[in-house]
């Protein structure tokens, strides 16, 4: 990410980026994630400061911007965090009315923390009725990264070029009456 290689160490600084998300962030089940990825890229990509960063991840399993708001200051303020990587939206399929309003508030509350925002949208998934859902999620995260000067990556798009049915292949080991999935899908 452009702003990730923007943000400047001195000598005796540590760069903290904090990941703020829902299951999809978190990913306890699952390792290596996107979070360890990221973390690993960095700490090798950069020879001499890559071991001056480190990577919280503030992910919470079922987590919404309302969660993010309420905890704020817990989850990400205390960290003073120069990057926050906010990549939340699958627990907003229903809430997507008052999603643009309250991402806002939170997008505003992290840059008076001084720290810059890189938005992670959504991807698609193997759930064709639930992506237009999605797509309008991405598409809120998309507008309000313009609207207030935050780095936006369209990963709904990126998932876009390949065959999901090769990358989700997890099978799901309890009921999720949300999304409509039995143990076993």
């Amino acid at each position: 990410f452009k702003i990730m290689s923007d943000v400047q160490i001195t000598e005796n600084s540590l760069r903290t980026i904090v990941c703020v998300g829902d299951s999809t962030t978190s990913m306890e089940w699952c390792h290596p994630n996107w979070f360890d990825w990221i973390d690993f890229s960095l700490r090798q990509g950069d020879e001499v400061n890559g071991w001056k960063t480190r990577m919280i991840n503030s992910g919470k399993d079922g987590g919404t911007i309302p969660f993010f708001l309420e905890n704020f200051d817990f989850l990400i303020g205390r960290f003073k965090p120069e990057i926050v990587i906010l990549s939340l939206g699958f627990n907003h399929l229903e809430t997507a009315d008052d999603a643009e309003e309250k991402l806002k508030e939170l997008v505003l509350r992290i840059k008076e923390l001084g720290s810059n925002v890189v938005m992670w949208s959504t991807y698609k998934t193997i759930r064709e009725d639930l992506n237009p859902k999605l797509s309008t999620v991405r598409d809120i995260y998309k507008k309000v990264a313009s609207d207030l000067g935050a780095q936006f990556v369209d990963i709904y798009e990126e998932f876009s070029r390949y065959d999901l049915s090769k990358v989700f292949d997890y099978k799901y080991l309890w009921e999720n009456a949300e999304w409509q999935m039995k143990p076993g899908d």
